[in-house]
């Protein structure tokens, strides 16, 4: 998007009143703390605004822009702590890691896609085994901590992390065939 001066400020305000909740929503479903959620939020609108990034509230490619905005600032949010994102992903997988170097608009849809294709994945699993993956592969926790907080045994803990790997390569293979 480009830069614009004229109005920037009621534009910016405009966008976060029409698409703050819906951002809200979805920073907590990946960082799952009400307080890093609104500060991230807060950070991403801090970041456009300071970008001069051009924002028509009423854009029909508005609300897919900030959302894939909102989903990259989490990644920088949890790599600024030092949580370990290349792990999202198991051994040939690891390339799919979502870095924001000042990307075009085009890079920024393609990660955009990958990471909605991994929200997709982890938003069809039940409750229980998303907790795990997430734990296990995103936050780094160590199985038998995973095991013992959730009353699961070693081997189940295991066995939901490698299933949920083995889904997400079937599903980004058939999303994008090499």
């Amino acid at each position: 998007m480009n830069t614009i001066n004229s109005g920037y400020g009621d534009r910016v305000a405009e966008c976060y009143s029409r698409y703050g909740d819906t951002l809200l929503r979805v920073i907590g479903g990946l960082v799952e703390n009400r307080h890093h959620a609104e500060e991230i939020l807060h950070d991403l609108f801090l970041k456009l605004y300071e970008k001069r990034v051009n924002l028509d509230p009423l854009a029909s490619t508005t609300r897919s822009y900030l959302i894939t905005a909102a989903r990259n600032q989490v990644f920088d949010h949890l790599r600024k702590h030092r949580y370990e994102i290349r792990n999202v992903m198991h051994a040939d997988m690891d390339s799919l890691e979502i870095e924001d170097n000042g990307a075009d608009i085009e890079e920024s849809y393609i990660e955009g896609e990958v990471i909605m294709t991994l929200r997709d994945v982890l938003d069809m699993l039940p409750d229980r085994e998303r907790t795990v993956f997430i734990r296990r592969k995103i936050m780094g926790h160590t199985v038998s901590s995973i095991a013992a907080d959730m009353g699961l045994s070693i081997y189940r803990v295991n066995g939901i992390v490698r299933r949920t790997e083995h889904d997400m390569k079937k599903t980004f293979l058939e999303r994008f065939p090499v």
